[in-house]
């Protein structure tokens, strides 16, 4: 386990990536704004991490549909399990 003091070191591998433009409404973009700043956030990367935690969760539940799961019984455990496994 890490020591508090010690320096963790991401290394991220460069991807292509494409600008979107989306509508929000003005409410939802302020209450993002909001849970951003309250995790030490930008607005930016909390998008991202919204949009990557519910795409592997979509792709994960995909993977099991095509397993022959039964997708009412899927916890969030398995699908991580699943997710682990494959990818």
């Amino acid at each position: 386990m890490n020591k508090p003091e010690e320096e963790l070191e991401l290394h991220l591998r460069p991807r292509a990536t494409e600008t979107v433009s989306i509508k929000i409404p003005t409410d939802t973009l302020r209450s993002l704004e909001k849970v951003a700043a309250n995790r030490d956030m930008t607005l930016d990367a909390l998008l991202k991490f919204y949009i990557g935690q519910s795409l592997r969760q979509d792709i994960a539940l995909e993977r099991a549909i095509k397993e022959g799961e039964n997708t009412e019984t899927v916890s969030r455990e398995a699908i991580f399990k699943i997710l682990d496994s494959k990818g």
